[in-house]
């Protein structure tokens, strides 16, 4: 496989870069992976990340994951140039235990709740909660689906 360049952009131009293998954005938190191709470009409300590269040490394929809001990405000369807002945190798999699992699914339903409350507040133009508070409830729970439903931890470095 082609080594790819990803080069990651914050947003005070911090530039850091590191060889990928391969790069896939998932839409909707389901196990459905689409491979980011050359000459294209993408740019994501909420921007769920799979990046796949070779370990230097052992030459094994290593997977991680990344979660962002407004991730823009370019794919022009074997280079990904990935912008992104607030700090790069990196994700790997580990499967939870059960009680873990449970206080997720609970934490990840009362925030789903809340949200359902706020949106039926608006619907009835009662604004007890302002819109950004619902956006922020929704950012929340898209990255907690995002832990749950793929089971990541944060990479310790």
């Amino acid at each position: 496989m082609n080594k790819i360049t990803l080069k990651f952009v914050s947003e005070s131009y911090e530039v850091s870069k590191m060889q990928i293998t391969k790069l896939e954005i998932n839409n909707d938190l389901k196990d459905y992976w689409v491979t980011f191709k050359p000459n294209s470009v993408a740019s994501l409300r909420k921007g769920f990340l799979k990046i796949t590269f070779k370990d230097e040490s052992n030459s094994k394929e290593k997977v991680r994951y990344l979660i962002l809001n407004n991730p823009f990405l370019i794919y022009l000369d074997n280079q990904i140039e990935l912008r992104y807002k607030g700090k790069l945190q990196f994700y790997i798999h580990q499967s939870f235990d059960k009680a873990s699992l449970k206080t997720m699914i609970k934490q990840l339903k009362e925030k789903n709740n809340q949200l359902n409350l706020i949106k039926a507040y608006q619907e009835n133009n009662i604004h007890f909660y302002d819109s950004f508070e619902a956006s922020k409830l929704n950012d929340e729970i898209f990255y907690q689906s995002a832990l749950l439903n793929f089971e990541l931890i944060k990479e310790e470095k």
